[in-house]
């Protein structure tokens, strides 16, 4: 796609780019100097998918300004709704503080206005204000935690780790990131593909395992005697004590749950969530929540 364009004198507004390839390495560029991160291995595996849709201003051929959207699907409490994801929000140094990234903010609005059940994100505690100004409001998340104990009668199976760079390792995540089913029917998060292979790629690749038996996938670490559990990805319903009796090692004492878990397990630990550097804020959001929950730490984008 060449993408759309508005013209504004010398500064342009286009978006949905990603296959105009000097638009998207210097979106790429962009990305580098505000985050240090590279979108390019990302784009030329096929993970960036048509999900994920840049909005930026362009001064002659150089993005100085982006607010992306990604669509992906939610379910709070049995109700699925189409909803949207704000992320990468970035603007040049030398173009800040000149309202680009509001002017922004306001095509997606106008885009989506008909189209998403709400809109969402996470904001740096520096940009709390700005999120506010475009009408967001901060939203409460909880923690989930159990103390979990090894019980040696119990049987583990067999783990694989999968290699971003083996052929048949990737058609396992490639299906099962494509066909997975919500964790919990209470609060959960779909149609993340592309989101979800972009943090396989760049910083969970040492940390995917396969249950070839119950052919899942397990995102998890294990350190100081705690389990993270980052993702779980099935197209099956998920039984997630069966899935620590398969993961937990010997040491294991406590197990963090980094998405909305079944609420009914046992000793689950429920608690604010405390964040040192983000807040969820949502926008037009007028779904009652009564039950804990909190979004999938890996479908933050």
């Amino acid at each position: 796609m060449n993408g759309e364009k508005i013209f504004m004198g010398e500064i342009r507004f286009i978006k949905n780019y990603k296959d105009n390839d000097f638009q998207r390495l210097s979106f790429n560029e962009l990305a580098k100097e505000t985050f240090g991160v590279d979108f390019e291995p990302w784009y030329e595996k096929k993970f960036w998918d048509d999900k994920y849709i840049p909005y930026s201003f362009v001064d002659g051929d150089k993005v100085i300004s982006n607010v992306s959207v990604n669509e992906m699907s939610i379910i709070i409490e049995g109700q699925e709704l189409s909803v949207i994801q704000i992320g990468t929000v970035m603007t040049h140094k030398d173009y800040r503080n000149k309202g680009f990234a509001r002017r922004l903010m306001k095509h997606v609005d106008d885009d989506y206005k008909n189209k998403a059940d709400f809109i969402f994100l996470f904001g740096n505690d520096h940009a709390n204000e700005f999120y506010k100004k475009c009408g967001y409001s901060p939203l409460e998340e909880n923690s989930f935690v159990t103390y979990y104990t090894y019980n040696n009668d119990k049987k583990n199976s067999e783990l694989r780790k999968l290699s971003m760079s083996d052929k048949m390792d990737m058609n396992i995540i490639r299906r099962l990131s494509k066909t997975r089913t919500y964790i919990s029917n209470d609060f959960g998060i779909r149609n993340t593909q592309g989101l979800l292979l972009f943090y396989m790629l760049y910083v969970f690749t040492d940390d995917i395992y396969y249950l070839e038996e119950d052919d899942m996938i397990v995102i998890y670490s294990i350190e100081d005697n705690v389990l993270q559990i980052y993702d779980i990805l099935s197209n099956k319903n998920i039984d997630l004590e069966k899935v620590l009796l398969h993961i937990a090692t010997k040491n294991v004492t406590k197990v963090i749950f980094n998405f909305t878990p079944d609420l009914t397990m046992k000793d689950l630990q429920i608690n604010k969530l405390e964040e040192n550097d983000t807040t969820l804020f949502v926008k037009n959001f007028n779904n009652n929540i009564t039950k804990p929950f909190r979004f999938p730490e890996l479908a933050h984008a």
